[in-house]
């Protein structure tokens, strides 16, 4: 039997869970049986939280008692910082695993890998991880041989709505995404030559001008929703390189925000720095540049048979990522 866990949060709107509903999705339609753990929302007391969480717990661990196949998504929320917990729960599991590694918090906080990840590699599971970075990385962490993770390169995007015609010729940037945490968004008025739409949570780093658009937020299935011609992935304060815990996290991980503009059918500018930047250029879903400033002299920069090139491109892996054809290619 092939089981997966599936964790389910409460009663909340959350773009963040995209990823891993796409991946519950295509686990499913390859057979695999859903093992329920519910992530309590605010309403839920402490007290509860801990009654119906020892009983998920027992449940779980009896399920687990065998030789099945498990597939687990990591970190499993849960059991975030609870590494004992984690490791009763699998205690009776005697089959093979696998890993599809969404987040390493330790990495993402400047740090090392977590406990948790690293009780998990001793079981010797298959690890999947975004990028040819995040892989190394696992490995010489965990001391495991070189070669032995699986790379996915981009998450998948399941999506029935229409994504639009690229339009790489065009000259409107896209960004969505946690604003607050984008002080760069402040300065874009420095960047000439180029419109942008803005979309998530409101912020006060978000300053409307006839250049600068906020668009709201909208339900992560309905890609039709963003306007635009370009994708932006940046992060921090500064337009000159992205900065912070998470713009250097780009340096290991594909974000999903990547897939999120390819499945609606636009190319992708990224930080030229980011673990994915030479995967985009090679498959020429976009360009990568040093500094928000260098955008429009980049995008001038392309000749007609390069933004030809970029918008068959990105229609075919639009394709993809709608098909599940990434995890599809590790997952048989």
């Amino acid at each position: 039997m092939k089981l997966y866990i599936k964790e389910t949060e409460e009663g909340s709107f959350n773009a963040g869970f995209k990823a891993r509903v796409d991946v519950d999705t295509f686990l499913e339609k390859k057979g695999y049986s859903p093992l329920n753990i519910t992530i309590f929302g605010a309403k839920t007391s402490a007290i509860a939280k801990k009654v119906r969480r020892l009983a998920e717990t027992a449940r779980l661990r009896q399920s687990l008692a065998g030789t099945d196949e498990l597939f687990l998504q990591y970190p499993l929320y849960t059991y975030r910082g609870k590494t004992q917990l984690l490791s009763y729960l699998l205690g009776r599991h005697r089959g093979p695993m696998t890993i599809l590694v969404h987040d390493i918090p330790g990495y993402r906080e400047g740090g090392n890998i977590d406990p948790e990840l690293m009780m998990l590699m001793k079981r010797k599971p298959l690890v999947i991880a975004h990028t040819p970075a995040m892989a190394a990385r696992i490995e010489a962490d965990a001391g495991i041989a070189p070669g032995s993770v699986k790379v996915l390169n981009l998450f998948d995007y399941l999506t029935t709505d229409r994504a639009e015609e690229p339009s790489p010729e065009g000259r409107t940037i896209i960004f969505a995404g946690n604003l607050k945490e984008c002080g760069f968004l402040r300065r874009l008025d420095e960047i000439k030559g180029l419109k942008f739409n803005i979309y998530g949570l409101r912020s006060d780093h978000v300053r409307e001008s006839d250049t600068c658009r906020y668009c709201g937020k909208f339900s992560p299935e309905e890609v039709s929703k963003i306007k635009g011609d370009w994708g932006l992935v940046w992060h921090g304060p500064d337009l000159e390189t992205s900065a912070g815990n998470i713009g250097e996290y780009l340096r290991i991980i594909a974000s999903h925000k990547i897939s999120l503009y390819l499945a609606a059918g636009k190319p992708v500018i990224l930080w030229d720095e980011s673990s994915v930047a030479q995967y985009i250029l090679d498959n020429h879903l976009g360009i990568a540049v040093k500094s928000m400033l260098d955008i429009p002299a980049a995008l001038d920069a392309l000749t007609p048979e390069q933004l030809e090139l970029i918008k068959t491109s990105v229609k075919e892996f639009s394709a993809k990522l709608r098909c599940s054809e990434m995890l599809g290619a590790i997952i048989k």
